[in-house]
């Protein structure tokens, strides 16, 4: 039996949000992607904090910077912002831009504050630059927002206890909550709760529709969120909104897990569908000790244990990679890019507009796969894109997963 054909499966999958997209050019131009851009990994929320003003929270994975000067390790940062009508906008609205040091500490994340005019427009596409000086590397991030409605994906702000935001949107069933919102004309909103969606991507070869989601809520309440602390104790989404009748609102995810982090065996074990036949994953389900059962799939991929560890953390890294870049109102492992993503790898390349992006491929020969994703209409996030499925892609895909399966990455 051919490895991932779709079926739906009883397991419990889990989802959220995250709005940060790969690197990208505002010209709607190739630019290559390396590996240190994978490791920076710089994360941004954006919140309306007056009437007028904005400010923009960025935070940065010291492991991926590049530190010199033995004594006192420093690493050099520049971030340029850019605040465009489209992408492809060669005029900016408004930009900034800091300069700053980081110094090797014990710490895992830097977090600076950006601040900058509202946009006079409803839609607007914030651009990101953020330049590693020492390692003479450069990140671009896109990231589109909307400020129709009342209530929206800026007028709101999650923060943890220390005051740092959530950047993915992204809660735990135990966190106390805290909501500000500074410019909304209102103290009470609906908050409505959605149960998580189980479902799994399509092969990218495979053309038939797929199911849409259901904007009916498993419940609604209203909330005062000026005077309450939030605990979201049920794993799904909850959409907080001006009334019930509106889509657009600013929207919260809660897991019982370490999400984006993959490090329990219930989440290990659903990602590896796609590299799995039907009865192999049925088997690893219905086993006793599912860890045992995974640790036997990976070793008969790779040949031995030793060489079965380097596969489990290759993969596992891409299956982290797009909880943290891919999430929208699914989890960032089970969305078109992230089914792409984790079989396929990073692409060598990626062209972005405001309506689409492509990734591409360097194949063998000089061969290049490219694969579309459309920006779907979302009320839930900014950050969810659908693949152009193609029945040209079933060699190319099962050729990838074939390689995953004989203990090769890419």
């Amino acid at each position: 039996m051919t490895p991932y054909r779709f079926i739906k499966n009883n397991v419990i999958l889990v989802l959220i949000i995250y709005l940060l997209n790969l690197t990208a050019n505002a010209q709607h131009s190739t630019v290559p992607i390396t590996d240190n851009q994978l490791t920076l990994q710089p994360q941004f929320c954006l919140y309306q904090y007056s009437t007028d003003s904005l400010m923009l929270w960025l935070q940065l994975n010291n492991d991926g910077l590049q530190y010199e000067n033995d004594s006192m390790p420093v690493a050099l940062v520049n971030v340029n912002l850019f605040v465009l009508e489209k992408a492809q906008s060669k005029k900016y609205l408004d930009q900034d831009a800091i300069h700053f040091k980081v110094i090797a500490t014990d710490e895992n994340y830097t977090t600076v504050k950006m601040f900058f005019a509202k946009p006079a427009i409803q839609q607007f596409v914030i651009k990101l630059e953020v330049v590693d000086v020492q390692a003479k590397n450069k990140t671009v991030q896109f990231r589109q927002f909307n400020q129709t409605g009342l209530i929206t994906e800026i007028s709101m702000l999650a923060t943890q206890n220390n005051g740092l935001p959530y950047f993915g949107n992204w809660v735990k069933t135990t966190d106390s909550v805290n909501v500000f919102a500074s410019t909304v004309p209102m103290q009470k909103a609906w908050m409505r709760y959605f149960k998580f969606n189980n479902e799994l991507p399509l092969p990218p070869h495979v053309t038939v529709s797929q199911n849409t989601f259901s904007y009916i809520a498993d419940s609604a309440v209203e909330v005062n969120y000026t005077q309450q602390t939030f605990v979201l104790n049920k794993p799904g989404l909850y959409h907080f909104q001006a009334d019930t009748m509106q889509k657009n609102g600013f929207t919260l995810m809660s897991f019982d897990s370490d999400f984006p982090n993959i490090n329990r065996t219930q989440d290990m074990l659903p990602p590896l569908r796609y590299l799995t036949t039907n009865a192999e994953f049925e088997k690893m389900q219905q086993a006793e000790n599912k860890t045992t059962a995974m640790q036997e799939f990976w070793t008969k991929c790779a040949g031995d244990k030793m060489k079965s560890r380097k596969l489990i953390e290759a993969y596992y890294y891409n299956v982290q990679y797009a909880n943290l870049n891919f999430t929208s109102y699914i989890a960032g492992w089970q969305t078109d890019r992230g089914l792409i993503y984790i079989i396929m790898g990073p692409p060598d390349a990626i062209d972005y507009n405001e309506k689409t992006i492509v990734w591409s491929y360097n194949l063998n020969f000089g061969q290049n796969l490219f694969f579309e994703f459309i920006k779907m209409n979302n009320p839930f996030s900014q950050n969810d894109y659908m693949l152009q499925r193609a029945a040209d892609f079933e060699t190319p895909w099962y050729q990838a997963v074939n390689k995953w399966r004989q203990g090769q990455t890419r």
